[in-house]
């Protein structure tokens, strides 16, 4: 491994990256995050707080940022029955991690794994140095905690049955994307 750790950073990135996106309601304190690996699923809670604790293992600087967005801002990729579901749907939460990288906190959204970019969603490359985009546009400034703060917080409401009927038929699609070669459903 290089002195800096660079090629172990872009590593782990990739590997958490890489656990299919699928949102699992109930499973979002940082004590879940290890069960991605055993479930092969995860999303951006269960991936960050994982992804934290590994860049926290390898010595770094680790934040956590959370943010609101809109299923909404996803609707021209998704399928007539999705976007039907989506369109009442309130402002969901976001989170992502810094991770401190020469003195400056870098954005790491290892959110949307590889496959999902035939959907056209912004699945992210890390060269390990720089920061990389955000899989959501946040509504208004995000907000930072230390790892410590995170384990204190209830991390996210309980979702609604609209939100639960959503996330059913999300993954369902999702997974259908990535085994299909059309995944317009």
């Amino acid at each position: 491994m290089e002195s800096n750790g660079l090629t172990e950073r872009i590593r782990i990135f990739n590997k958490i990256r890489d656990i299919p996106y699928a949102i699992t309601p109930g499973l979002t304190r940082p004590e879940h995050a290890r069960r991605i690996l055993t479930t092969n699923k995860g999303f951006c809670y269960q991936k960050h707080f994982l992804l934290g604790e590994l860049f926290l293992e390898l010595g770094l600087s680790v934040l956590y940022e959370v943010s609101l967005f809109a299923w909404q801002e996803f609707s021209p990729l998704f399928p007539e029955h999705l976007k039907r579901l989506a369109q009442n749907l309130p402002p969901d939460f976001h989170l992502s991690c810094l991770v401190e990288i020469n003195n400056e906190f870098i954005l790491v959204d290892a959110t949307l794994d590889s496959p999902l970019q035939k959907l056209g969603l912004r699945v992210n490359r890390w060269d390990g140095l720089n920061n990389t985009p955000r899989s959501s546009t946040p509504l208004s400034p995000p907000t930072l905690y230390h790892p410590s703060e995170s384990r204190l917080k209830e991390n996210k409401p309980k979702a609604s049955k609209e939100a639960l009927a959503f996330y059913k038929e999300l993954n369902a699609w999702l997974q259908t994307a990535r085994t299909n070669q059309n995944p317009d459903l």
